[in-house]
């Protein structure tokens, strides 16, 4: 990677780390109004989720459409120059120092503290994701930007108590999107290698060693306490 282009992310990576506790709050500003408009019996956001066939995919589809607005509003107000643009195989451009229009792509992911699938989540005491979902044919393509800005949110009633957030270069650290070629679904995967080669961690701690300290094959991504 180009020196100047990693002085550009890590300058992006400490903005987004002061951001984020602004960032959670008005999420759950939003979330808040969402339940006004959208709550029959449900007393939580994630009421609307719990107990459906696919409770973890369907929150984090409404919920990506909570947090990116979020992320544009407090990047807008603290002068980060991380504008919104959508177009094939980015979702943000940030506007470095050095390095006018890097293209970001966005992967959001969202884990349900009481949803059935929440305790495959913990490993050795800690709650940890170990990878996003994306779009197939997108995968296939070969239309998305190296650099991706990853989210991974733990929701708890209305709230966020916890996340992991992370700018990640896909050369940079050997990743890639990976389909399962021949099988149904629409779905491409991404799991970080593990190692912090590539790796601008905003919030939260990638882990590389399990049980004994050995060697993990894709990298954990513990999500961590919001203040």
């Amino acid at each position: 990677m180009k020196i100047s282009i990693d002085i550009d992310l890590k300058n992006l990576q400490a903005e987004l780390n002061d951001a984020v506790p602004d960032i959670i709050k008005e999420v759950e500003r939003r979330i808040s109004l969402i339940m006004e408009a959208l709550s029959n019996n449900e007393k939580h956001f994630a009421d609307l989720f719990l107990g459906g066939s696919q409770e973890t995919q369907d929150c984090t589809k409404l919920f990506q459409y909570v947090v990116t607005p979020s992320i544009q509003y407090i990047c807008e107000l603290k002068g980060i120059n991380l504008v919104k643009e959508e177009a094939d195989g980015y979702d943000w451009i940030y506007q470095g120092e050095r390095n006018s229009n890097i293209k970001i792509e966005q992967k959001v992911k969202t884990i349900l503290k009481d949803g059935r699938t929440y305790d495959t989540f913990i490993k050795q005491d800690k709650l940890v994701n170990e990878g996003w979902t994306g779009n197939k044919a997108a995968a296939h393509s070969n239309s998305k930007t190296d650099t991706h800005l990853l989210w991974c949110f733990e929701l708890r009633n209305s709230s966020i108590p916890s996340l992991f957030a992370a700018i990640v270069s896909l050369k940079e650290n050997g990743c890639k999107w990976v389909t399962n070629d021949g099988k149904k679904g629409s779905y491409a995967n991404l799991s970080l290698n593990p190692s912090n080669r590539g790796v601008y961690t905003i919030w939260g701690e990638t882990i590389f060693t399990g049980y004994k300290d050995r060697q993990l094959k894709k990298a954990r991504c513990w999500l961590q306490e919001v203040q």
